[in-house]
């Protein structure tokens, strides 16, 4: 995905940077990126009102399932680059999420390709569109998850890509060449395929405490370990963890009502 660029740099002394902060953002900016945010309607509004009041159109998300896949929607005003220019001198801006990619990696394509890459991470989604939508930081590419991606498409935070770049495209897997959230790979290319699991440390938690269980997230509630468990800082991963305890085999596809008396039971 491309997004406007911000000035850091990577090397193995100070591998990673933070990224200057803009001045500011525009009316226009603002409402594409609230929006795109999920910020209601009379809250743009009253902002807007305060600083002299402005017109703007909602955009509908385009929000796809794998029994219903959608293609993102294109504007004219945000269109991809051209084919047939020359490669930038760099450097590369990769706003990745946290411990993804190891930093000799990174040195290592650096001297594999001839340019310069600047890493910067972030630890989950809502702090990356907080600040995309900010306007404090801006990547050449950025790694958001599927569910992202209508928003950032409404809010014109990432431009549509140019196939002509992309001709490994071609040899990836039809079902991610062509994904139910993004037809036609408009603005998207697969990066990785993740599970969601537990782990744990042998030397604090027995084995059997989690293999021998009917339902392995019931650990979550052994009194056993309290104060030593933990689930990443994400609303899904959370969520779905209550949700799959009580026999939902697909969280994404529970309704919010359920979703909702679930996580309130489970919370204790």
């Amino acid at each position: 995905m491309v997004i406007f660029p911000t000035e850091h740099s990577f090397n193995r002394e100070d591998q990673m940077t933070t990224p200057r902060r803009l001045d500011g953002v525009t009316r226009r900016q603002f409402i594409r990126r609230a929006m795109a945010m999920g910020v209601s309607l009379p809250t743009i509004s009253a902002v807007l009102a305060a600083c002299g009041g402005a017109d703007f159109v909602a955009t509908e998300l385009a929000i796809g399932t794998p029994a219903s896949p959608v293609g993102q929607p294109l504007f004219e005003d945000n269109t991809a680059i051209a084919s047939g220019m020359s490669p930038e001198e760099g450097p590369l801006r990769l706003y990745n999420w946290a411990d993804y990619i190891n930093p000799d990696t990174v040195v290592a394509a650096q001297e594999a390709l001839g340019v310069e890459i600047a890493l910067t991470t972030f630890f989950n989604e809502e702090e990356a569109l907080a600040k995309l939508l900010s306007g404090e930081v801006s990547y050449d590419v950025w790694f958001p998850t599927a569910q992202s991606v209508p928003k950032v498409v409404a809010g014109k935070l990432i431009q549509p890509l140019n196939q002509d770049y992309l001709p490994n495209l071609a040899n990836v897997w039809p079902q991610l060449a062509d994904p139910f959230y993004d037809e036609g790979s408009q603005y998207t290319v697969p990066y990785v395929v993740y599970p969601t699991g537990i782990g744990w440390r042998t030397d604090l938690v027995d084995d059997a405490d989690v293999l021998d269980l009917e339902n392995p997230w019931d650990v979550f509630w052994n009194p056993k370990y309290k104060g030593i468990t933990g689930l990443y800082d994400d609303y899904r991963e959370t969520l779905y963890m209550a949700l799959m305890r009580n026999g939902v085999a697909n969280p994404a596809q529970a309704s919010v009502p359920f979703a909702g008396e679930i996580a309130r039971s489970r919370r204790r």
